[in-house]
């Protein structure tokens, strides 16, 4: 995405995927994690306007994770498509883990 000439992104830390598994075997509590995180808004003269494109993080049980970045990169639409609440235009690729397995989240379009 590009404002006022500077390209702007939404970064999170890559993690592989037995660093996921086993912390959440370890710690009480919801670990968190999405791979490759994809969401797409239809748009009328492109066919479809990428918002996410391939984001990797995780959320640790106990510790506070912050996701900065400047406006229109993209926040609101991770945190909305992690809590299964992007709009029903939205389509959504990649993976969701809530302790290491793949769940249907309450609002609908989480599903890939």
């Amino acid at each position: 995405m590009k404002s006022s000439g500077f390209q702007t992104s939404l970064e999170v830390e890559a993690i592989s995927k037995n660093a996921i598994n086993d912390s959440a075997k370890s710690s009480p509590g919801v670990f968190l994690s999405w791979n490759d995180l994809w969401v797409t808004i239809p748009n009328r003269k492109h066919g479809g306007k990428p918002i996410l494109q391939g984001l990797t993080g995780y959320a640790q049980p106990g510790e506070l994770l912050a996701i900065m970045g400047p406006s229109g990169c993209g926040k609101s639409t991770l945190l909305d498509a992690l809590a299964g609440r992007l709009g029903s235009s939205a389509r959504q690729a990649g993976e969701i883990l809530i302790n290491g397995r793949k769940q249907a989240l309450a609002y609908g379009t989480s599903v890939s």
